[in-house]
């Protein structure tokens, strides 16, 4: 008989390409707590709520809760590389005794599991789940991938509430004042400007610029600052109840740093933002107070 080609390289396989490749076999959603020990860092994160986590023993550190669940699917998609025909005779040359150069523990109410990582050569590295666990590699990129979300895990946005609460946005200098009111409908904001100017911008417009105003983060915390200029730009959000969700002041600029005020409820707090990022929010805002293009006839 003739088989095609194609069904002719399906059946040529290697054992190694049929084998379950599965790292690590978990439920994200299940995951209490994580514990991550290397030679240099030692994090213990508590979850307190559907989407909200805790530094343990560390009260004035605010993680944000999106960057812990990439974390988490890191670890559920990492793949086995290659299984050794045998463990390394000596686990210390292969990073995972006396103790493992990484070792990561989850906990879910079935328990807890561990899983080390260790050292290697080339682009993979030795890894073990349990203490009992078969000795495989995986890529190296995944301990690194690990050490950049443990980098990154605070949060330092400038408001981290929620954006489908906002009813009522508005932006610019005293002069030029700008407010976005969502239409009952959900089809358009309307939006007013100076000398009455009306515009109508679509969702997805306004949206995207208010996630890319909650997505700046700051890079350090400034002092307690004074009053703005008068005519100083200012940024606030409002529920549909009036009821204000954020005030932000624009308070000083340096060739790579904007120091602005933010109130939110009862918390004020001044804070330096990197240029560039705000510059390219700022942008995205000025252009919603432009009118769309009509359609073609």
């Amino acid at each position: 008989m003739v088989i095609s080609t194609g069904a002719r390289e399906a059946l040529n396989q290697q054992a190694l390409s049929l084998r379950d490749k599965t790292l690590w076999a978990f439920d994200p959603a299940q995951v209490k707590s994580i514990q991550i020990r290397t030679d240099k860092t030692k994090v213990d994160l508590e979850k307190t709520g559907a989407a909200a986590w805790r530094w343990v023993g560390r009260a004035d550190y605010k993680v944000r809760p999106d960057r812990v669940e990439e974390l988490l699917r890191q670890l559920k998609q990492a793949r086995i590389i290659d299984f050794p025909a045998a463990a390394p005779k000596d686990l210390r040359t292969a990073g995972l005794a006396p103790q493992a150069k990484t070792a990561i523990t989850l906990v879910t109410a079935q328990g807890a599991e561990t899983l080390s990582l260790g050292a290697g050569t080339g682009s993979e590295v030795y890894a073990r789940l349990g203490p009992q666990g078969q000795v495989v590699k995986v890529g190296k990129e995944l301990p690194e991938q690990l050490a950049r979300s443990l980098a990154n895990l605070e949060d330092r946005r400038l408001w981290s509430g929620p954006l489908k609460e906002v009813e009522v946005a508005g932006w610019g200098t005293p002069g030029q004042f700008w407010t976005a009111v969502r239409d009952k409908s959900g089809n358009f904001w309307k939006i007013t400007g100076p000398d009455k100017v009306e515009l109508k911008q679509t969702p997805p417009q306004v949206e995207k610029a208010l996630i890319n105003f909650q997505n700046l983060e700051y890079s350090s915390l400034l002092p307690k600052a004074g009053a703005p200029g008068k005519d100083a730009f200012a940024f606030e959000l409002f529920a549909q109840d009036g009821q204000q969700m954020l005030h932000l002041d624009e308070l000083a600029k340096t060739a790579g740093t904007v120091a602005v005020q933010i109130k939110s409820g009862k918390t004020t707090f001044a804070a330096a933002v990197p240029r560039q990022k705000y510059d390219q929010w700022r942008a995205e805002m000025d252009r919603l107070t432009t009118p769309p293009p009509k359609p073609a006839r």
